[in-house]
């Protein structure tokens, strides 16, 4: 995977950033990570912070871009990058549109995401990540 990696680099630098989101989540569902783990991942990849809700099971994640746990109340603001997954919703706190390294973030995070929840709370109404860039 790291030879592949190294080959796309050259030639396409998205495509290389996405191999290495698609091999991070992989990797923190292989290890069954836990919530928090995989909003400090998509945090961390994206460069800002990532905001995890889920209503229906009381579940809310908040990490900044630095890794850090920093919860904070207040609306989502619609601009902001977005991917919706039954109940659960994760944001990128950045404004859209995403492009196509912040879309495989949200997407491979939500799924990393849901399985998580699954495991740990019951089922909830999934369903495939489906995201919403703002604009």
């Amino acid at each position: 995977m790291e030879d592949l990696a190294l080959r796309l680099a050259a030639i396409d630098a998205d495509a290389c950033a996405a191999l290495r989101v698609i091999s991070y989540f992989d990797s923190l569902a292989g290890a069954r990570a836990d919530l928090t783990p995989i909003v400090r991942g998509a945090a961390i990849l994206a460069d800002c912070p990532a905001r995890l809700l889920d209503p229906a099971r009381r579940v809310r994640v908040r990490v900044t871009g630095a890794g850090r746990v920093e919860w904070r109340d207040g609306t989502p603001d619609p601009e902001w990058m977005s991917v919706a997954v039954g109940t659960v919703t994760l944001w990128l706190e950045r404004p859209g549109p995403a492009g196509p390294v912040e879309t495989m973030i949200l997407v491979r995070a939500a799924d990393a995401v849901l399985a998580a929840l699954n495991r740990t709370r019951g089922r909830g109404r999934g369903g495939a990540a489906t995201p919403r860039a703002a604009g």
